[in-house]
């Protein structure tokens, strides 16, 4: 038997090896690229110690500064109101107010509607919203239309939660 050149054989048999090699990287790239990128988002958003700390911000405001700030937010015709400050005008004892934002670490709170699909607009008008805050809003599940309010603290430690208020 003779033998032949193969060599043109060997060329297409690596190529194709290579070919299905790198479209098998490149599957798994992607999904471990999303599954990391979920991996941070559950470490970062609605986590049970910063959901804690929103429900007794909420509960605070819910028991002394409701309507005071829910008035406030319809009348200025806002998406939101930034409340880090703890501003005397809407909070009656502001110094508590304050000492509770020090005490579980808030960076910022916001008071807004409970539909929030014009408020990413809004904020990214604000400079001194943090980029975190707007990509979190994209996560956070509402009913277009829906009524009531929801408060959204962004933490020191980079994580952010969100509660609604009933």
């Amino acid at each position: 038997m003779k033998k032949r050149n193969n060599l043109g054989f060997m060329l297409t048999e690596t190529l194709i090896v290579s070919t299905f090699v790198t479209v098998a990287l490149l599957y798994m790239f992607i999904n471990f690229r999303l599954i990391y990128q979920n991996y941070n988002r559950t470490f970062s958003y609605n986590t049970v110690n910063s959901l804690y700390a929103v429900n007794q911000i909420e509960k605070y405001i819910s028991d002394t500064d409701f309507t005071t700030i829910q008035t406030k937010l319809i009348s200025d015709n806002t998406q939101y109101i930034e409340l880090t400050s703890c501003p005397s005008n809407l909070f009656k004892e502001s110094n508590y107010c304050k000492k509770l934002f020090e005490a579980l670490e808030v960076k910022n709170v916001y008071f807004t509607f409970n539909d929030i699909s014009n408020l990413a607009d809004d904020l990214k008008a604000n400079p001194n919203v943090d980029a975190k805050v707007i990509d979190f809003l994209e996560f956070v599940s509402y009913e277009k239309g829906s009524s009531g309010n929801r408060l959204i603290v962004f933490f020191n430690d980079e994580t952010i939660a969100t509660l609604k208020i009933i």
